[in-house]
């Protein structure tokens, strides 16, 4: 997903969640080893990026990391005070 696809869609995120919400987002890892890993490579951010995007939408990171599969991160934040239009 592009970049500016991705920022649109965490705005979006923020604005449907309530105050305090909270929104899980899984992304394939940049280093995979199975196929399905190494065809979304080339649409993969690395975790620090994923947290930029959201919290530029308005997200703080409550937790992040590898998922037990291998090749997946997960992140995990909360929505801070009103929606960011």
């Amino acid at each position: 997903m592009r970049c500016a696809v991705r920022e649109q869609c965490a705005r979006e995120m923020r604005r449907v969640l309530k105050p305090g919400g909270k929104a899980l987002v899984v992304e394939f890892s940049r280093n995979g080893k199975t196929l399905i890993e190494r065809l979304h490579r080339g649409h993969a951010l690395e975790l620090g990026g994923i947290h930029d995007v959201l919290r530029s939408a308005g997200f703080d990171i409550v937790e992040s990391g590898m998922v037990r599969t291998q090749g997946l991160n997960f992140t995990f934040a909360k929505s801070q005070g009103s929606p960011a239009l």
